[in-house]
């Protein structure tokens, strides 16, 4: 007997979420470059993302053209645990094989990404667009582009 998560429906039924949740997606004008600066310099790079479908991130990740940076794309929907929570930072650890003490978290939520990257243990970085600041960030930056220096020598 056929389950329905092996169904031609169910896979029609993604790929139109798919389609609907990506077709509007952009990347930050500093991102493109940033990554590649940091990709160029061989450092693993990973996403960690509180999204309802795993194939929608993968989704939006290709439709602006970064998906092929990343050596990991860990998501909520996929793993059942959402950031701040520390777990969701260790299994990312865990998969890539990196210590805590060698990795950094890049974000733009004090909440999810600072205050979960801190409880994990990893060095944080927030990209505070918005004016937002955070004790528990170890690095400050308006833009991503900013933050590349820093990020290189880390």
């Amino acid at each position: 007997m056929e389950t329905i998560l092996q169904t031609p429906f169910l896979n029609k039924s993604i790929s139109i979420v798919v389609r609907a949740r990506t077709a509007n997606a952009v990347a930050f004008s500093d991102a493109q470059e940033t990554i590649q600066r940091l990709a160029k310099r061989r450092v693993k790079l990973g996403i960690i993302s509180n999204v309802s479908s795993h194939e929608v991130a993968l989704g939006i990740l290709n439709k602006v053209r970064l998906r092929k940076y990343f050596d990991l794309i860990v998501t909520s929907a996929l793993i059942g645990i959402r950031k701040p929570d520390p777990g969701i930072f260790r299994y990312a650890l865990f998969r890539v094989g990196i210590p805590a003490r060698q990795t950094v978290i890049v974000g733009d939520s004090v909440r999810h990404d600072i205050e979960g990257g801190f409880a994990a243990g990893v060095k944080t970085v927030l990209v505070n667009r918005h004016g937002v600041t955070s004790p528990l960030a170890n690095f400050q930056f308006t833009r991503l582009a900013d933050a590349v220096s820093t990020l290189e020598l880390l």
